[in-house]
């Protein structure tokens, strides 16, 4: 009775550590049997990680703001300094390599005024006009008319898309990836101190904005697909929205896309001094220089030879792609290939996309296998 009173009284001590989601709990007793040199060698290492850590806080200035309009620090590490004499004259703006006219040529005038006079603009064009490659070019070319400081970021939902789009506008200007136009999705990247034209994903744009707490190190943001909602450009609109008007700010906002409710987004930014004030939205209505046909399943039977075997259905009611249709999309994705011609001009292979849309994954992979067995035949 007395030793269970004795061990009653002893003061618990509870370590730091848990085993399986428990705390262990000792006594006094158990803490002072510990070895003594494996408690100085804790100390040790405690000390030699506070050490390590002050060192790590020191060199991070979070706080340190840009000295200067060109020279910014990016969410990366980067310093831009950006010269726009010196972009301007060492690379060339004179010349492109797009041959066709785009139905956004034509609105050119009207999307620089609006642009220049508005702090947000909404551009709402069909799918193939030329927003997105073009819009940048506008502004990037008007500032360069005008020896006007520019530092623009266009974001894009996907990787694949901003990496594709900003090959393009530097293949339409002769520029090398990196230069004035590049990109950065994720930790890759395409960029350098002369660069100002950068696409984007969308989550890097929203960490640079966090990072800075502003939005004064773009000139110009664009914000294309914005029908694509999702947390990182709901939160990214909601920030620009704040800094733009919370702290006055001169960056100029445009929004793109094909097929969203306009009104919405123009009521989101409408001016903060006169709430009947929305931000102007300029529709590209012009047709598109591609012509578009449309063809159903059934259009397809004089294609096929059905005397072998009944062209097959889509049946509504099993979600399900048969063997049949697969055979169907796999000699129709083959005929289209044939559609590969010459440029009459440049004597250059032009090779077209097709663009398939699936279910899941599953799909896909049974897609890639077809196609893959078809082409061995």
């Amino acid at each position: 009775m007395n030793k269970l009173l004795e061990n009653f009284h002893k003061i618990p001590v509870i370590p730091t550590g848990q085993v399986n989601g428990v705390v262990g709990i000792s006594t006094e007793d158990d803490y002072s049997s510990t070895d003594e040199s494996e408690e100085e060698e804790g100390e040790e290492y405690e000390q030699e990680y506070v050490a390590e850590e002050k060192k790590k806080y020191a060199s991070f200035k979070v706080d340190q703001e840009p000295s200067t309009m060109s020279e910014v620090e990016g969410v990366d590490g980067i310093t831009f300094k950006n010269n726009p004499l010196h972009v301007y004259s060492q690379y060339s703006f004179n010349t492109t390599s797009r041959k066709k006219e785009l139905p956004i040529d034509d609105f050119k005038d009207k999307i620089l005024y609006h642009i220049g006079t508005y702090n947000v603009v909404i551009i709402h064009g069909p799918t193939g006009c030329g927003k997105t490659t073009q819009v940048p070019q506008f502004i990037l070319d008007y500032c360069r008319d005008e020896g006007k400081y520019c530092n623009i970021a266009v974001t894009q939902p996907r990787k694949i898309a901003t990496i594709n789009i900003a090959k393009r506008v530097c293949e339409e200007r002769g520029w090398a990836m990196g230069t004035v136009c590049g990109y950065q999705v994720g930790l890759e990247k395409k960029l350098s101190p002369d660069s100002i034209l950068t696409y984007m994903t969308t989550g890097v744009l929203l960490q640079k904005i966090i990072h800075l707490k502003r939005l004064t190190e773009y000139t110009h943001i664009i914000i294309d697909e914005i029908h694509e909602r999702t947390q990182e450009l709901d939160f990214l609109l909601l920030l620009i929205r704040k800094f733009l008007y919370a702290q006055n700010s001169t960056t100029k906002i445009i929004l793109m896309s094909a097929t969203i409710k306009a009104e919405e987004f123009a009521n989101y930014f409408q001016c903060k001094n006169d709430v009947s004030f929305l931000a102007p939205i300029i529709q590209v209505d012009k047709d598109s220089n591609f012509t578009k046909t449309l063809y159903y399943l059934e259009d397809l039977k004089s294609v096929f030879d059905t005397t072998k075997a009944a062209f097959p259905t889509f049946d509504i009611d099993k979600p399900e792609i048969s063997e049949g249709l697969w055979k169907v999309f796999t000699c129709l994705v083959s005929l289209i290939d044939r559609f590969d011609f010459k440029d009459k001009y440049t004597n250059e292979l032009i090779i077209g996309s097709i663009l398939v849309f699936l279910p899941g994954i599953y799909e896909i992979e049974e897609a890639h296998k077809y196609l893959r067995e078809h082409s061995e035949t």
